[in-house]
């Protein structure tokens, strides 16, 4: 069974490596001189390190696109949401804990209830607790109130 990186890397099309700078990033140009062209490896790295970005901009709360926005580089990103959240304190994980396990469906709609629990789970793991997949489910089925005991 693959562990949690393991199926990240797989599922974000290897992209991983853009983020954590594993991926090198070749030269812009080839040739010397006069004779200099453009890198078609560099612009292969430079397309795939955008979507790495991208996909990092669309997978977090706003409060995080903020910290990414200026970044030129995926890496950058990572870095800067890491500088950002690694540091927060056992005060900040009780408190994304005790919203996960207390959030509710009430009158929103399931596309909005299931994006308040992925926002709540994406920043416990940025910030080093990352929530089991059945815990998610349970927590999911739980906030469903009654709707949930049919299941």
């Amino acid at each position: 069974m693959l562990n949690v990186k393991e199926r990240t890397k797989q599922k974000a099309h290897d992209l991983y490596g853009y983020v954590t700078s594993t991926t090198v990033c070749h030269s812009s140009t080839i040739g010397e001189g006069d004779v200099a062209i453009v890198n078609p490896t560099y612009t292969q790295w430079t397309l795939q390190d955008h979507y790495a970005f991208v996909t990092l901009l669309g997978s977090y709360n706003s409060d995080a696109q903020i910290v990414m926005t200026y970044a030129k580089s995926s890496t950058i990103a990572w870095n800067r949401l890491n500088k950002q959240y690694v540091n927060c304190s056992r005060t900040r994980v009780m408190s994304l804990k005790e919203r996960l396990a207390t959030i509710t469906k009430g009158t929103s709609s399931v596309s909005v209830y299931l994006h308040s629990i992925k926002v709540i789970t994406d920043e416990l793991a940025l910030i080093g607790h990352p929530i089991d997949d059945l815990d998610l489910v349970i927590v999911a089925l739980n906030g469903l109130g009654q709707l949930s005991r049919e299941f």
